[in-house]
């Protein structure tokens, strides 16, 4: 089994995953769950849970870019706050990183996974965070199926969660990291406001994939003086279709013509290096921690917790020459 130096959560999707199923007082059991199952099984040595900005702040990275992105997002419930507030005072005495930055989770997550000494594990259920698997970097996506209507409640149990490596991500997922950014960036996502390709949903888009490969590189990261694709790449899109899909050919000439919606999709949908803030774990927060946990009614965890809380001198810090910010 691979010992990996870093984990990386998604905490956003950890965070709303419990409150939805279970409301606001799930939060801490779901993440300290996640936390010794990492350590424990894993090998981790530094867990670190990956937050974004909030409020005004909230998608501003990419508003930038395009002042659509997340428009129609509707601002989460003041108790799942307030939650959030709460799981981040005690994570740092848990023995946990926390990381933050004007941009996103899967930004904070690529960066920590380009800049902080690895193996890596990621943890996260979304698509986005496929695309940075790699021989360093290995993606641990829990199972968001739900219990069919004819299986009885006792009787169900939850698929396991599953590892995804270079060597399986295609039996995995159904694609390679490449390959989903390239899915990614023709389906777009309405949701979040961003354009992919008109009448593409996630099934075309993979039949164009499996037909070229490298059409959205191909398309949006070179142009001629107008701005558009060179002919000579379009011809050798329009080449490569006809002998591997020619079913696709339509829609191939719909991403040349909609060359500059799939641009906007590529660079809302990529991941970018940016600045973190990293809050480090607490050494002195043993005793905060059983106090804290004792005033949640949480007392019977504390002893589970305790065994996986690193020594004093094994904490672990992070790396200076990442460009992260440590402010507390």
């Amino acid at each position: 089994m691979t010992e990996y130096r870093t984990a990386t959560v998604d905490a956003p999707f950890l965070t709303r995953r419990a409150y939805e199923a279970s409301g606001p007082g799930a939060l801490f059991g779901t993440a300290v769950a996640l936390y010794c199952r990492l350590v424990r099984d894993f090998g981790v040595s530094q867990v670190v849970f990956a937050w974004e900005a909030r409020g005004v702040m909230k998608g501003e990275f990419r508003r930038r870019i395009s002042a659509d992105y997340k428009s129609r997002r509707q601002p989460p419930p003041q108790e799942y706050l307030e939650a959030c507030d709460e799981l981040q005072h005690a994570l740092p005495l848990l023995g946990a990183f926390q990381a933050w930055s004007d941009a996103e989770a899967d930004d904070v997550a690529y960066t920590i996974s380009r800049t902080w000494p690895g193996p890596h594990l990621l943890w996260s259920a979304d698509h986005d965070w496929a695309q940075f698997v790699n021989a360093g970097v290995h993606l641990l996506r829990p199972d968001c199926s739900q219990r069919p209507r004819d299986v009885a409640p006792d009787e169900w149990r939850r698929p396991r969660d599953t590892l995804v490596t270079p060597e399986n991500i295609v039996e995995a997922t159904g694609l390679t990291a490449a390959g989903w950014f390239e899915v990614l960036c023709m389906a777009g996502d309405p949701t979040d406001d961003i354009p992919g390709l008109p009448r593409v949903g996630r099934v075309r888009a993979e039949v164009i994939h499996r037909a070229c490969p490298t059409l959205v590189r191909d398309l949006t990261q070179t142009h001629d003086a107008t701005g558009e694709p060179p002919e000579a790449i379009c011809r050798d899109l329009r080449a490569l279709c006809a002998a591997t899909e020619p079913a696709a050919a339509t829609w191939v000439e719909v991403a040349i013509r909609e060359v500059d919606a799939l641009r906007l999709s590529a660079e809302l949908v990529q991941p970018y290096l940016v600045d973190l803030t990293v809050e480090p774990p607490r050494e002195d927060g043993l005793d905060e921690l059983r106090d804290w946990l004792e005033g949640h009614n949480l007392e019977a965890m504390f002893e589970q917790v305790a065994r996986l809380l690193p020594e004093d001198d094994d904490w672990g810090e992070a790396p200076a020459e990442s460009g992260v910010t440590v402010p507390f």
